[in-house]
């Protein structure tokens, strides 16, 4: 799991399966996922601790190994991080989206 930083929208987790590396041009879906209203008073890595404010979420889960093989083996996670705010209902659509399209893009 790595970390991005989009200068203008949001910082965020991604999981890129092993197996993205040998899949003979084979694309992987993207699934983003968005954490709930919380605090959201630490750095994005708090998205991957088992026992923080979004354990149990996709992030935790692939971190702790938890996650079942059906996930970890076939999609490529995206989450963003909300740092700061309650819940990304607090900010407009777009830049969620604007983070979405960096995520996907070569600089994310």
């Amino acid at each position: 799991m790595i970390e991005i930083n989009d200068p203008d929208t949001y910082s965020g987790l991604v999981y890129v399966p092993k197996s993205a590396s040998n899949n003979n041009g084979k694309k992987l879906p993207i699934l983003f996922v968005l954490h709930g209203a919380g605090k959201n008073e630490k750095d994005v890595w708090n998205l991957a601790n088992v026992n923080g404010e979004h354990a149990g979420l996709i992030p935790s889960l692939l971190a702790s190994g938890q996650a079942p093989p059906e996930l970890y083996e076939n999609f490529i996670v995206v989450a963003p991080y909300s740092k700061d705010k309650a819940s990304f209902y607090e900010e407009p659509r777009s830049k969620l989206l604007q983070f979405m399209r960096f995520a996907i893009s070569a600089d994310g």
